[in-house]
């Protein structure tokens, strides 16, 4: 379970503001060249699984396909990407976009501060970590930045780049979708199944300060998976104490 500093913070007062023009209307209306910001790529995927039939509920391929495409459709490397704002409602999902986007772990993965600092009501975020990007890229010309959406339980991706610089072509849209479905693989979830398997992923829901219950998911002998739940504080105590993933179980 995550502690309040980890979760992102649902009751925060927001608003931002974005205002976008062509080129043309930006010159004639005498915005600043080093005001401009340029949006070079956006790509999407939404192609939606819910979690407990993902064969692999630790990756997230329509991160990694949809990072390709824009990256691809703006003609830069990560590497190259200086800031970035890795949608962060929980630690999980930053662990998961990092990992398939092939960005190390030790960098910045935020300029905001990430949503427990920031608040954020599913994707409305966004906007505020978008007016921030501005700020940031303004402060470095010629760098370029990564925004990233999820939706629900990482349930659609989005990628976007930007900077202060326009891409070697004209703005991208990209949509990842059946690129994604293609490889993201599913499994069958049975209800009331019994027999034996193995821990596939689990967490331990509380009332207060109390653990109350564990919920797993589970990998059966037959190849199916299950959702379970258990009162038992003893379990509840190993849950919290040691690594279950992986672990044999007997429904």
């Amino acid at each position: 379970p995550y502690t309040k500093l980890h979760s992102s913070q649902w009751n925060v007062d927001q608003a931002a503001g974005l205002v976008f023009c062509s080129l043309a209307t930006a010159r004639a209306l005498g915005v600043p060249r080093e005001r401009w910001v340029f949006p070079l790529a956006v790509a999407e995927s939404n192609h939606m699984v819910p979690l407990v039939l993902r064969r692999l509920p630790h990756r997230c391929p329509g991160f990694a396909r949809a990072g390709e495409r824009a990256l691809a459709a703006a003609a830069r490397e990560i590497g190259e990407i200086a800031h970035l704002e890795l949608y962060s409602c929980f630690p999980s999902a930053v662990r998961v976009q990092a990992r398939e986007l092939g960005i190390d772990e030790a960098r910045p993965l935020s300029v905001t501060g990430g949503m427990a600092f920031a608040g954020g009501p599913l994707n409305n975020f966004v906007y505020q970590a978008l007016a921030r990007m501005a700020q940031v890229l303004r402060a470095d010309p010629g760098s370029a930045g990564m925004l990233n959406a999820v939706s629900g339980i990482l349930t659609k991706q989005g990628v976007s780049l930007w900077s202060t610089e326009p891409a070697p072509g004209p703005f991208r849209f990209e949509d990842a979708s059946a690129e994604t479905a293609r490889e993201v693989e599913t499994v069958q979830v049975s209800a009331g199944a019994a027999g034996r398997g193995a821990v596939a992923a689990y967490t331990v829901l509380f009332e207060g300060a109390a653990p109350s219950r564990s919920v797993l998911l589970c990998d059966l002998e037959d190849g199916s998976r299950a959702l379970a739940t258990s009162a038992d504080p003893a379990l509840t105590e190993l849950a919290l104490r040691e690594e279950l993933c992986g672990r044999g179980v007997r429904l």
